[in-house]
């Protein structure tokens, strides 16, 4: 609630959040309402609503601690819906362009609920680099199980896929930040 109305001191219970969001509409997708069609709307296990509300708060606060020199003292208000809406930009976006997200058509383009030997498991994988490291860990304990690689390699060849895939991203900001863009794929340099 506003910081200036008769209901600022309330406090909205993690379920309202995420459905006021929108973000409880689309859940659960993929598998899980594939498995369970009849299965009502959900929340975000946890407290996901808070945690996008804390987020925000915090940087709300650093940036008003950043340009207080510069404007005076600032005060921030923090909206937990207005965060979790922004959760849900891509949908919104979307739904401007003519299409309208349900949780039987969203999905994520890798993982999702998966059937496994023993039940079911969840993976979540957000950008293309997480979801080759996760093939090459499966594919590299299929070799070692069918005798193709020795326990040696198998442990070097982890190795490498988990340090490859976490330093992607530190590399790319270290770099991007000197002004140190890679050349184009099949560049040619002409002097």
């Amino acid at each position: 609630m506003p910081t200036r109305s008769a209901k600022a001191d309330w406090q909205g219970e993690e379920i309202n959040l995420i459905h006021a969001s929108g973000e409880g509409f689309l859940l659960p997708n993929g598998l899980s309402v594939e498995l369970f069609p009849d299965r009502p709307p959900l929340k975000v296990h946890g407290h996901f609503a808070s945690y996008q509300g804390g987020v925000v708060a915090a940087l709300g606060a650093l940036s008003a601690l950043m340009s207080r020199d510069h404007v005076g003292a600032e005060s921030v208000d923090v909206s937990v819906q207005d965060a979790m809406l922004a959760v849900g930009a891509f949908a919104l976006q979307r739904f401007g362009d003519g299409s309208l997200e349900h949780r039987s058509t969203r999905s994520f383009k890798y993982g999702g609920v998966l059937e496994c030997a023993d039940g079911y498991v969840e993976l979540l994988t957000l950008e293309d680099r997480q979801w080759r490291g996760l093939v090459e860990l499966i594919m590299l304990n299929a070799g070692l199980e069918a005798g193709i690689i020795q326990p040696t390699l198998f442990t070097i060849m982890v190795l490498m896929a988990v340090t490859t895939t976490v330093m992607a991203s530190p590399l790319f900001e270290y770099f991007h930040a000197r002004h140190l863009r890679p050349a184009p794929l099949n560049a040619v340099t002409v002097r």
